[in-house]
């Protein structure tokens, strides 16, 4: 059983219980009988929201991560430049050095692209883009954490 549940359940007798006892041992019955079913509707109330959500209380099966790798690394667009995909950086994340932000239609220069390597497959292509990860310092979940590369699947391509 969930620790909160108990916890709950227990909390909810002493608030039940003491109140009534209180109001009982001073005469007042009507207002005991009031504060018993009262308290009674709202306890159960919140009990069956918030214990019973037809969900199971398992843990969820753990899978590989990340569950879907994107085309591109982390916060980068895929942009068709040239007749050729690359992904650029519209909001400015990499570090100094890295890749520049793009701002405008007219800065193609390669400062400006995230190279997909797209004419390699495999490990290869995965260790060129681990590579280009590093030099234009940004990270992609499932390829680059930022200092290692994770040696994992190859990213998909971008679809035409």
């Amino acid at each position: 059983m969930d620790l909160g549940f108990l916890l709950y359940v227990l909390a909810s007798c002493v608030l039940l219980a003491g109140g009534t006892f209180r109001y009982v041992r001073s005469g007042a019955m009507i207002t005991a009988g009031i504060y018993f079913i009262g308290l009674f509707v709202i306890v159960l109330f919140y009990g069956l929201k918030w214990y019973t959500n037809g969900k199971s209380n398992s843990k969820p099966q753990a899978g590989p991560w990340p569950p879907v790798l994107n085309t591109c690394p982390d916060f980068l667009s895929l942009y068709k430049m040239n007749g050729t995909d690359v992904c650029i950086d519209t909001v400015g994340i990499a570090g100094s050095g890295g890749i520049s932000q793009w701002t405008d239609a007219v800065q193609t220069d390669t400062k400006f692209q995230f190279n997909l390597h797209l004419n390699q497959k495999g490990a290869d292509r995965v260790k060129s883009l681990c590579g280009e990860c590093a030099t234009k310092k940004v990270s992609w979940e499932g390829v680059w954490d930022g200092s290692a590369c994770l040696n994992g699947q190859e990213p998909p391509r971008p679809s035409s």
